[in-house]
């Protein structure tokens, strides 16, 4: 009671209350504690990265022009470097060229098309297939020329060693499964004395019969002397091509023993040295390509011809016979799709260097 009284006589006794006597002054104190409040809990929710308060679609944008500002000055350096190539296959003396030709990947239109232009202008051509279990044919030297054929990259032991990296390296793949079964239609269309083994085994059957045949046989693991297995194994070594040709001269010979995962490791290595890849389904792209890196190509061409183009039976495949190629071309299937990338990489280089006007063609 004695605390209450004295409060009352405080209050009626003293001063009024400042606020009371100063309201405005009392009212700005309310006024700057509030936003220094506010500025505190605004500081809290500030992202202290201001980049990460940017849109993300403004963020995106920023980084892929930054991306293609440094591929834009990538690709004027390499253009300007071969700009400033004194020599380019196709003047003397520049670098000999192999264009490794897998069978059935547009090659022989390719390597017709060379043979024309290395003509008009006087380069030397050296074309050779085969013998790789045999004697190895290989010119003692190649200072200024085409090497083309069906030859694995390198072309030959003497080939490799003398030019390696130093040689141009050209190639073009295709699709595995429309590979396989054209070159089984081209075997069965043409009598080369080469073809007759295969007339013997497979002349008037149906291709996806075949295979699914030939698929049940290598179930049973037979050994490789049994003479069920011929035709098998035949059809193995057919879906591997292209990984046989690019992993090198050494890989294509039926007597190699190097395991498909080490042939397709080479292949991919040899892949990525090589400087011109296509894939004939967009086959006229290589054009560009060669005209970036020779001086080979008439002014006037844009266009393979098609005079080579299949004309005689062409297979049909069943999706099951299909899927048991595409199982039997694993390796070739991987290195396909990384010329895909390849392809694509090289002719957007090519076209922007030849028409950035930094090399002339």
């Amino acid at each position: 009671m004695l605390i209450d009284t004295e409060k009352r006589m405080i209050t009626v006794a003293g001063d009024e209350p400042w606020f009371k006597r100063r309201p405005f002054l009392a009212a700005g104190s309310v006024i700057v504690f509030l936003v220094f409040v506010f500025s505190l809990l605004s500081y809290s929710w500030q992202d202290p990265d201001p980049i990460a308060s940017k849109p993300a679609l403004l963020i995106q944008e920023e980084h892929e022009e930054q991306a293609q500002a440094e591929i834009d000055k990538s690709m004027e350096k390499d253009c300007w470097k071969d700009s400033q190539r004194r020599y380019k296959p196709g003047q003397t003396p520049g670098r000999p060229i192999q264009y490794v030709h897998i069978p059935k990947a547009g090659g022989t239109t390719i390597q017709e098309s060379l043979i024309a232009w290395a003509t008009k202008v006087g380069y030397s051509k050296y074309l050779h297939n085969g013998d790789h279990d045999g004697v190895w044919s290989c010119p003692r030297t190649i200072e200024r020329g085409i090497l083309m054929g069906h030859r694995g990259f390198g072309f030959c032991d003497r080939m490799q060693k003398r030019y390696g990296n130093n040689a141009l390296y050209m190639v073009a793949l295709r699709e595995p499964v429309s590979r396989f079964r054209s070159l089984f239609d081209y075997f069965m269309d043409n009598a080369y004395p080469q073809f007759v083994e295969y007339h013997k085994m497979w002349k008037g059957k149906d291709l996806s019969d075949l295979v699914v045949e030939a698929q049940e046989t290598l179930k049973l693991k037979l050994p490789p002397s049994d003479p069920r297995m011929h035709g098998p194994i035949r059809f193995l070594e057919l879906s591997r091509h292209q990984v046989n040709f690019m992993c090198g001269w050494d890989c294509v010979s039926l007597k190699s023993n190097l395991t498909m995962d080490v042939r397709l490791e080479r292949a991919l290595d040899n892949l990525r040295r090589t400087d011109v890849v296509a894939i004939m389904e967009k086959l006229d792209d290589m054009i560009v390509q060669m005209r970036y890196h020779t001086y080979l190509v008439p002014s006037d061409v844009t266009r393979f011809p098609l005079e080579n183009t299949h004309k005689g039976k062409k297979s049909v495949l069943t999706p099951e016979a299909s899927k048991i190629i595409a199982e039997w071309s694993k390796h070739d299937i991987a290195l396909y799709e990384m010329a895909k990338a390849r392809h694509q990489e090289l002719t957007q280089h090519a076209t922007q260097c030849l028409e950035s006007g930094e090399v002339k063609d």
